[in-house]
């Protein structure tokens, strides 16, 4: 047996890892390891949807509130682009795991396929993003808003434009690193980035008071999520 495949067969067998719940663990651990931080997640996720809308609320003006829902869509279309990649480089990342158990060499690949998925995200983030900072007027009239929203929700809109690629690369990232069996720090990350929310709005909205309020609230989502991107990149090269 090559050194490579005793290591490979070590780090499998090692309890507790990530790989361990993946390939060697009992189904009903593995579910738990997996869907329990990515219920928690989903939760998180929402409370992450409600701080924004509270904030803005508390300003008691309906334009302003109105333009976070008319920027819903426009999120789960940005969700779709980062999902492409993540999703597909995840499943791909998963087979490949499988078969380094046998073929070591193939462990190699992860990296390439992961390298891809990101910066193909990031790519077709920008490009989205480009495409409807130029075609703003005309998006923001498609999603909805009348005469009285179209200023908040342009504001809304361009800030989360322009922040397309990071979007797109934090969802990428957390279905690669959800791919290998880092549900945990996938949560971690995701609850960095709602606590980082809170602070962020009150610097931004109650501090700083920088421009108009839905904006000022999506320059503070978008800096959460660049935090979550950040730690789910350092939990990917962590421990699996």
């Amino acid at each position: 047996m090559s050194s490579a495949n005793l290591e490979i067969r070590t780090e499998t067998s090692a309890v507790g890892t990530n790989r361990w719940y993946l390939s060697a663990a009992p189904i009903v651990r593995t579910l738990v390891h997996l869907c329990v931080p990515m219920a928690a997640a989903m939760i998180v996720g929402a409370i992450y949807n409600l701080i924004n809308a509270g904030f803005i609320g508390s300003l008691h003006d309906t334009a302003l509130l109105a333009a976070i829902t008319f920027g819903a869509p426009l999120l789960g279309l940005v969700m779709g682009i980062g999902g492409v990649f993540g999703v597909g480089g995840g499943a791909l990342i998963s087979r490949l795991l499988g078969a380094a158990e046998h073929e070591p060499a193939k462990a190699g690949e992860i990296k390439h396929v992961a390298s891809f998925a990101f910066w193909g995200s990031v790519l077709a983030g920008a490009v989205f993003g480009g495409i409807g900072l130029l075609l703003l007027h005309p998006l923001v009239s498609v999603l909805g808003a009348d005469a009285a929203a179209v200023p908040a929700t342009s504001a809304y809109v361009a800030v989360m434009l322009a922040f397309v690629p990071v979007l797109a690369a934090a969802f990428c990232l957390e279905q690669l690193v959800r791919a290998q069996g880092a549900a945990r720090q996938v949560m971690v990350g995701l609850i960095a980035s709602t606590v980082a929310n809170v602070v962020f709005d009150v610097l931004f909205i109650l501090v700083l008071h920088w421009g108009l309020p839905v904006r000022r609230c999506r320059w503070a989502s978008r800096t959460s999520v660049w935090s979550a991107t950040s730690s789910s990149g350092c939990s990917g090269t962590g421990r699996t």
